[in-house]
């Protein structure tokens, strides 16, 4: 009853004081929201469990290539072990599963939509146990080499281009002539393991024996596809990879392998956990996020706690009544708790909602892709944490307010007839209110200003591509890809040639990946050699092909030496342009043009024609490149220029491609703008969530230090009038003022960057290590010190603009 009677007079007391009610439910409400909200998808990304059975069991199996001098390749399998080892190898293993992912467009749906395909053998289903929506999953005689043409939707494909019907069973899908009967819809629920990717989601599973990759061999790997293992046991993991290596050494010497190109090459296997490769990068992004919430929760709490010691100076009178009437200091402590936990109630309900918004900014992808979003929500452990948080709070708080207010002075109020009000928060209290929020405002600013710096390095730096009016343009030929090659070659040319006389289009040309394009998670690098004999010096790089209109209109620029003749790109001459990287790494060994260099996966020799300037493109290491004449006629890229204001779209080139044959069809279509904006994406959204966070911050520490200050004027306001009084001028006593407030100011600022200099040096020779420049240190504090020069000015202006006699008025 007594406990009723004090929460409905807190609530009274409250409602008294709106502005300050509703400043703090506001300021405890959106920062504990990002507190929680950050907390929730750490919790989601590192500790909850995977949805699927025996999770930890779950392994993807990667390789590593190495020759006897170096590492080639840091993800390499050959396609040919891969399958071999899916029939053959059983040692600690449950099951085995093949997966490889890839694009393709469906040739029988009115809009002929692009499609995500997921290539799988039936073990993946089952060691997911994945859920069903309509159907089943694949059965065992649907395994490799059974050659039946089946598939399963997503629940997404069968609501989007089925409009639910239950009659999609009796359905199919067409996929390069092929037609794919579906025998399965999976539940809604069902949680796709993003084992590639970034940000994928399967729409179509197919068997794997329908998988895109090139035909299998023991000197070929893809990062498209995947293998994955449930092992007897977690114990046996060291054995299995062990296992594993020798048998994929003993395949890979004994096999048909190219020996001019692997001789002496050998295969060191790892498994990866499940989560582990689930995860990936989102563990560093997650918690720098919630190291960011906690920050400026930690500076919200110390501005509320400034809140509630100046509306206990206000309600002195009221206070030192409580304690004439024997009230004790754990009595003061019950009554600013009561009021904290009416404030924090309401703040915890804000804060949910809060918690609701940012899942969904979480969800839409505007801060990247990140490990399992799909999965996110408030949950009871949400709700649970989310009390327990403000319980911890609102009881470290009442409990550091209590103690700051002077008992002894508060019983002398009454006595003293309210003067005194100086005496109930000591000046090395009040010190420390200031010297907590520089240094947690200081440290945050820094590693804002080191993310924005870095973030907007990238998002800035010339590319050395031609991003005007051009379009990457990805194309499937469908069942055109059983015809002889050399009539897919032809009927390539006859399409360039046939949309070059089109009025919206400037120019066009054709080749294989572009240096940067629409799979962002890359490819591996090959590795070029100065000689025939594999023991030679090589150098790693990347290739791209096509013809010189498409690297003219890729933006390419010549240094030195010529582009490719027709001939050569009609033949595929074995004639190279390389990058100045490259270059200069060849300049060791003589002259770099005319000389003949060795390319990944080719014994021939090839003839360096040209020297083209390096790129710099976001996320992708500089090295060397290669740029060789063909005419790709498997899965080529177009690059369309069109003319000023005229933009192109994919429907309208998919009908201008009809003119030449119906099979080919647009699978991915993007600006050159619009390819780098997806690379860089969450150096954007850094940029701007930085710039953001600085900007919060420093809003809210000027809040608290603003009125930290604004009560040591008050508490000197005496002793300011005294020297009013004898002639000192406004800009002395403002030089005085801005003095002794620098003092905590300037021990905030030490201990920052004391700890700062502390985390560096953890931070050595890990995955966290950082670097600052003098400008990362200067920028902040200089934005600091004004912070306080600005809020010490205007917490003095009004008495220095007065008489004397104003500021020797009682308080």
């Amino acid at each position: 009853m007594q406990l009723q009677k004090q929460l409905s007079q807190a609530i009274y007391n409250l409602a008294r004081v709106k502005g300050y009610s509703l400043t703090i439910i506001l300021t405890l409400g959106i920062t504990l929201g990002a507190f929680i909200a950050m907390f929730n998808l750490n919790y989601q990304i590192l500790a909850k469990p995977l949805p699927y059975p025996e999770a930890d069991k779950l392994m993807l199996v990667r390789g590593e290539r190495f020759s006897p001098q170096q590492r080639v390749s840091d993800n390499w399998l050959p396609s040919k072990g891969v399958i071999e080892a899916h029939q053959e190898f059983t040692q600690h293993i449950d099951r085995i599963a093949l997966h490889n992912i890839s694009i393709d467009v469906e040739h029988s749906l009115p809009t002929n939509p692009v499609f995500n395909i997921g290539a799988v053998t039936p073990e993946f289903f089952n060691i997911l146990d994945a859920p069903m929506a309509l159907g089943r999953r694949l059965n065992d005689d649907e395994t490799l080499n059974a050659n039946i043409p089946v598939t399963i939707i997503s629940f997404d494909v069968w609501q989007t281009h089925f409009n639910g019907s239950n009659d999609v069973l009796s359905k199919s899908l067409d996929f390069k002539g092929v037609q794919f009967r579906i025998v399965g819809v999976l539940a809604e629920h069902f949680v796709e393991p993003v084992l590639a990717a970034p940000g994928w989601h399967t729409d179509v599973w197919i068997a794997y024996d329908y998988n895109d990759a090139p035909t299998p061999s023991w000197g070929f790997s893809s990062n498209q596809a995947h293998m994955l293992v449930k092992i007897d046991d977690t114990n046996n993991k060291a054995r299995l990879e062990l296992a594993l290596t020798n048998w994929f050494n003993e395949g890979f010497a004994n096999r048909d392998v190219q020996q001019e190109n692997f001789r002496d090459h050998f295969l060191e296997v790892n498994l990866v956990p499940f989560r582990n490769r689930i995860i990936g990068e989102a563990e560093t992004t997650s918690l720098l996020m919630l190291l960011g919430s906690i920050t400026l929760l930690l500076i919200a709490l110390s501005n509320i706690g400034n809140l509630v010691i100046s509306r206990a100076v206000n309600r002195q009178r009221t206070m030192a009544i409580h304690v004439a009437m024997g009230a004790q200091p754990r009595d003061l402590f019950k009554h600013v708790f009561i009021e904290l936990f009416c404030l924090f109630c309401a703040a915890v309900l804000l804060a949910l909602g809060v918690v609701s918004i940012i899942i969904e900014v979480l969800k839409s992808g505007a801060f990247g892709p990140l490990a399992r979003l799909d999965e996110l929500s408030i949950t009871p452990v949400t709700f649970m944490f989310s009390l327990f948080s403000a319980l911890v709070l609102n009881t470290v708080l009442a409990l550091s307010v209590s103690r700051l207010l002077n008992y002894r002075a508060i019983n002398q109020v009454l006595q003293q007839s309210g003067k005194g009000t100086g005496t109930q928060v000591s000046a090395s209290s009040r010190n420390l209110f200031i010297s907590v929020q520089i240094a947690l405002c200081l440290a945050l600013l820094i590693a804002c200003i080191y993310i924005f710096q870095n973030s907007l390095k990238i998002l800035t730096q010339p590319s050395g591509l031609d991003h005007q009016n051009t379009y990457q343009v990805a194309l499937n030929l469908g069942d055109l890809l059983s015809t002889p090659r050399a009539e897919r070659q032809a009927l390539m040319l006859n399409l360039v040639d046939s949309l070059r006389e089109e009025q919206d289009i400037v120019d066009v040309g054709i080749g294989g990946y572009p240096p940067i394009n629409y799979w962002v998670e890359g490819f591996n690098p090959g590795e070029v050699r100065t000689g025939p004999d594999p023991s030679d010096p090589s150098f790693k790089v990347t290739s791209t092909v096509g013809s010189t209109e498409y690297l003219n209109l890729l933006g390419i620029t010549l240094s030195s030496g010529r582009f490719f003749t027709e001939q050569e790109i009609h033949a595929g001459d074995r004639v190279m342009l390389i990058n100045q990287t490259l270059a200069s790494q060849f300049e060791t060994y003589g002259p770099v043009l005319g000389r003949q260099i060795y390319p990944p996966y080719d014994t021939h020799p090839h003839t360096v024609i040209g020297i083209v300037d390096d790129l710099t493109l976001p996320h992708i290491a500089k090295m060397g490149r290669l740029y060789s004449p063909m005419i790709p006629s498997g899965y080529p890229f177009l690059i369309v220029k069109t003319p000023e204001g005229k933009p192109m779209t994919a429907t309208t080139l998919n009908q201008l491609m009809g003119k030449v044959h119906n099979q080919i069809k647009v699978y991915n279509f993007a600006t050159t703008d619009e390819i780098f904006a997806a690379h860089t994406q969450q150096d954007k959204v850094a940029s701007l969530f930085t710039l953001g966070l600085a900007g919060l911050a420093t809003c809210l520490a000027f809040i608290g230090i603003y009125g930290v200050l604004v009560y040591n004027v008050a508490v000197r306001k005496t002793e300011l009038g005294i020297r009013m009084s004898l002639g000192a001028a406004p800009a002395t006593i403002l030089a005085l003022v801005l003095k002794d407030n620098f003092k905590p100011v300037l021990m905030g600022a030490i201990i920052s960057l004391l700890g700062i200099q502390l985390t560096q040096y953890l931070a050595v020779n890990s995955q966290y290590q950082f670097n600052l420049s003098l400008l990362d240190y200067v920028l902040p504090t200089s934005a600091i010190a004004l912070l306080v020069s600005v809020a010490t000015t205007l917490s003095i202006a009004k008495l220095i603009r007065q008489p004397a006699i104003y500021a020797l008025k009682d308080n």
